[in-house]
């Protein structure tokens, strides 16, 4: 009861089922530990996305103790995740009475009855009240869950990635579709009325079809259950349902039939099952430990049932290696029979682990240092592996295990580690940058490498001091070429007059502040997190295609009017945990050529972005409002500069005037949170009330216009 009492409050389920999250939580919390003769372990789902983790949604034990009048943690509620982005569109059907539910998750507003096109606003979407259909099949869905409800009576999932689908508590559901999916289990509890379920083209098999039909709901008229569809264009990823299956639902009230593809026009035909096939598994004598499954005859194991292994080590030793036919099954002992099967464990002298060396790929040395005796290195000691490329050789990658170390090359011990060393043939550097000046001679670079152990190759000088990642190259040449994987660069106050940063795919922070560069294009930097470029004369920037950018420093350079626009446009979207930064001007140098109005900084905080006034350094700066509009200019306005929001600032509420009539309206808090929304009339006009918000400033979205309302 003590580890119940630490997990029973995470998600609230009705008797003999838990969900997938709470499962894989008792395992961690349990492992190798038996509870009431069983090991708790995490549903199917979990067989993917934990490397071979498997197990049994039944809790035997613990399952009697678990009280059936436990609530819900959400009543009438849909959730649905997707393998889209926010901006994606997603198409759903739903029927219901219009203003009994809402569809959150969505940009757009009721109604929301019907066949519609939605854009995500993220990956998720919750449908919450109550609605009486729902199709939203062929959405690239990867979860669902229905949680509680008296109207919906059907649901429609099917031709999707769904990996977990959970109904719960829908006392009016009839007709559940969930076919053509990637289900490893199909959990549905309290669902009296269902009366047909297709889930063929899953891969729904052993126990957890078995628990599939043992919870379906007695009926007194018969029920349908197309189980497989022996047809399969993909017989390798079908349900299998053995016989036994099938005669538990015939005393439930259900026919179990094979879709057949399409036979009898969709309806499928009655079908019989499969007779079940059984495995041996065999456990391997051992020393200072022993070895043990809880299945009762394990000469007989039914084929896709979870095994679970326990391993019990004498004193002074711990459990070294387990396998199931060869298969680590160490960290996550648990598998799925397919064949017989030979389990093997081996114990060694606790907090003493052995280091040893793969055979080398390609040429070259190896050494580890760190310990005497690599065959009983102590716990925590700290190894480093050194690495000498043989001739036209370089370092491609160092392992220990299955971590990558090769930026680092050193690891802690905490278990047998494999150390592996990778050396391939040089090849010529896809990826390089190139920089130029007015004149030759040493040059002071900052270069960070993908893969630090190698050199940089350099074409138009030679390299002349290396410390870590600081190098001084003597150029010969104006323009000289550095090749490598460079992740970042560093350029500051070298008189650069120009930089081609293009073939840097891998650069991730850049810095090319005080030179005198007027163009610089970053259209092939994916990666590019951080920009420094301050004190140029660039008069454009574009970044478009750097969607993981979050600090730009471009103060004291020459961008302004429709230059500016187009860069902030081109700023990517960020929320407030992202802490995205601009800094735009330096208030505090005179010659400052960069200008960035209030409309222009509204729609870069729009976007999730802070802008700065530097102020002479980064330490000194200040959150900046933006210069005033001297009417040289208009900033993307929807009705050619007619938009008027007044009076602002205001103390109770802001009247719009001169929009597209029914545009969409917003008013963002000062935290960046949506606390109205609505629309414009058939006048393009609207009133938006503030009185009974906070003193600050907010933005105000009118369509794709956005103004700065301050709230006094």
């Amino acid at each position: 009861m003590e580890l119940y009492n630490q997990f029973k409050n995470l998600r609230p389920q009705p008797k003999g089922v838990l969900g997938r999250s709470t499962l894989y939580l008792m395992l961690l919390l349990c492992l190798g530990q038996p509870l009431g003769g069983a090991l708790l372990i995490p549903t199917r789902a979990h067989a993917e996305d934990y490397a071979g983790l498997a197990g049994n949604e039944e809790i035997r034990s613990i399952s009697d103790e678990y009280p059936d009048d436990l609530p819900m943690t959400e009543d009438k509620t849909i959730k649905m995740t997707f393998h889209r982005a926010a901006g994606e569109q997603i198409v759903l059907d739903i029927s219901g009475t219009e203003g009994e539910f809402v569809v959150e998750g969505v940009l757009e507003d009721a109604p929301y009855t019907g066949r519609r096109t939605y854009t995500l606003t993220e990956d998720k979407v919750v449908i919450r009240g109550d609605i009486t259909a729902l199709d939203c099949k062929g959405n690239n869905l990867s979860t669902l869950e229905a949680i509680g409800g008296d109207q919906l009576i059907r649901i429609d999932c099917s031709g999707n990635q769904l990996k977990s689908l959970v109904i719960v508590n829908q006392s009016a559901l009839t007709h559940l579709f969930c076919q053509r999916n990637y289900l490893l289990e199909l959990e549905i509890v309290n669902s009296p009325n269902l009366q047909r379920i297709d889930c063929y083209e899953n891969w729904i098999r052993g126990d957890f079809m078995t628990n599939l039909i043992r919870h379906l709901p007695a009926r007194s008229t018969p029920g349908v259950l197309l189980a497989v569809n022996s047809l399969s264009p993909l017989p390798d990823k079908e349900n299998t349902c053995f016989k036994n299956d099938v005669v538990l639902a015939r005393s439930l009230g259900w026919i179990v039939k094979d879709y057949l593809a399409g036979e009898n026009n969709g309806d499928g035909v009655p079908y019989a099952g499969n007779d079940p096939i059984y495995f041996p598994v065999t456990i391997a004598p051992t020393e200072h430990g022993r070895v043990w499954i809880d299945n009762p005859d394990p000469s007989r194991i039914q084929k896709d049932d979870a095994v679970v292994v326990h391993t019990e080590a004498e004193q002074g030793y711990e459990l070294s290696e387990l396998t199931a036919n060869g298969k680590d099954i160490k960290r996550y002992p648990v598998f799925y029979i397919s064949e017989p099967t030979r389990v093997e464990a081996t114990f060694k002298l606790a907090g003493i682990y052995s280091v040893s060396l793969l055979p080398i790929e390609g040429k070259g040395e190896v050494f580890i240092e760190g310990a005497e005796d690599l065959t009983r290195v102590p716990a925590q000691t700290q190894l480093k592996v050194k690495c000498k490329p043989a001739l036209g050789y370089r370092l491609s990658a160092v392992y220990a295990g299955n971590e990558n170390i090769t930026r680092i090359c050193s690891f802690a011990v905490n278990e047998d580690t494999e150390v592996r060393v990778v050396f391939q043939e040089a090849q010529p550097y896809e990826d390089y940058i190139e920089i130029g000046r007015a004149f030759t001679g040493p040059l002071n670079l900052t270069i960070g490498q993908n893969m630090a152990t190698v050199m940089p190759e350099v074409q138009g000088g030679k390299i002349r001091e290396v410390h870590y990642d600081q190098m001084i190259i003597d150029a010969e040449e104006n323009v000289i070429r550095i090749s490598a994987m460079i992740e970042k660069f560093a350029c500051p106050s070298v008189q650069a007059n120009s930089l081609n940063v293009t073939h840097a795919r891998l650069l991730i922070d850049l810095n090319c502040a005080q030179n005198d560069l007027d163009r610089l294009d970053l259209s092939g930097n994916q990666l590019l997190t951080k920009l420094s470029c301050e004190g140029n004369k660039l008069s454009q920037l574009d970044f478009t295609n750097c969607p993981k950018l979050r600090f730009v420093n471009v103060c004291r350079n020459q961008i302004a009017g429709n230059d500016m626009d187009r860069l902030i446009s081109s700023l990517p979207v960020r929320t407030a945990e992202d802490q995205a930064q601009l800094i735009v001007v330096d208030e505090s140098f005179p010659n400052e050529g960069n200008e960035c109005l209030s409309e222009q900084v509204a729609r870069a905080k729009a976007k999730g972005w802070q802008v700065y006034n530097y102020n002479g350094g980064e330490q000194d700066a200040q959150l900046y409002v933006g210069g005033e509009n001297k009417n040289t200019r208009s900033v993307n306005s929807l009705s050619e500069g007619r938009l008027r929001c007044y009076p602002n600032p205001t103390g109770s509420d802001v009247t719009i005037e001169g929009a597209a009539p029914n545009t969409l309206i917003q008013l963002i808090s000062p935290t960046g949170a949506a606390i109205y929304s609505g629309r414009t009339n058939l006048d393009g006009e609207a009133r938006v009330y503030l009185v009974d918000f906070p003193a600050g400033e907010y933005i105000l979205r009118i369509g794709k216009e956005v103004r700065v309302i301050i709230k006094r």
